[in-house]
């Protein structure tokens, strides 16, 4: 705020600038209105006054950057929330490790599957085994409800949010590999609200 005073016996001309970036130009409002220029990177609000003897004007000049601050969190806010909408609540990852054993090609596949902060329901987790692979009858903590040629499915049913499971068995081939060995990627099918989804983990590449 600026106050100007005319202690003289005549009228006086007063002559007032404000320089201000183009940012704070944006969020900065005045009273009276000024004459506005811009030079180069500034804005210069100017007023001419001319006051009569004992005359009082006062200025004001006022800048706020809490408003855009506010309407920036709240696009981060959105932003993060329909991120977190639009993101799979289940995610499921495969490593495979190879393990000694008298067979020619032996390895351990673990399977880590973590539901995020949604409740789902009717959850199945199905892998695939590459052709030339067996199926060791060894398992972890949770076997297979179901065991094929080249599959294996667990039925969890419901799954609380934040909950995990680890499967993991063991896969060998009588015939020797050579090169790389390619194990598909595993799945995940759940529902949530009533409609059904997927999630799949990456395949993995070993060598022999």
């Amino acid at each position: 705020t600026i106050t100007v005073k005319n202690t003289g016996n005549t009228q006086q001309k007063f002559d007032y600038e404000e320089k201000l970036s183009f940012l704070s130009r944006i969020f900065s409002s005045f009273s009276p209105s000024p004459n506005v220029n811009r030079e180069k990177n500034e804005v210069i609000a100017s007023w001419d006054l001319a006051l009569n003897p004992g005359e009082v004007y006062t200025i004001k000049v006022r800048t706020n950057f809490v408003l855009p601050l506010i309407i920036l969190l709240l696009v981060i806010v959105g932003f993060s929330v329909m991120t977190l909408s639009r993101a799979k609540p289940v995610t499921i990852k495969k490593t495979v490790t190879r393990v000694l054993s008298s067979k020619s090609a032996t390895y351990k596949v673990i399977l880590e599957l973590r539901n995020g902060n949604k409740n789902l329901k009717n959850v199945v987790v199905r892998d695939f085994l590459p052709h030339i692979a067996k199926i060791h009858e060894k398992f972890g903590s949770v076997k297979p409800d179901k065991i094929g040629t080249n599959s294996l499915v667990w039925s969890l049913g419901d799954l609380a949010a934040y909950d995990s499971r680890v499967f993991s068995y063991i896969i060998y081939s009588e015939v020797q590999v050579l090169g790389a060995l390619n194990i598909p990627r595993a799945e995940a099918n759940y529902a949530h609200n009533g409609k059904v989804d997927s999630a799949y983990s990456q395949s993995v590449t070993v060598t022999s």
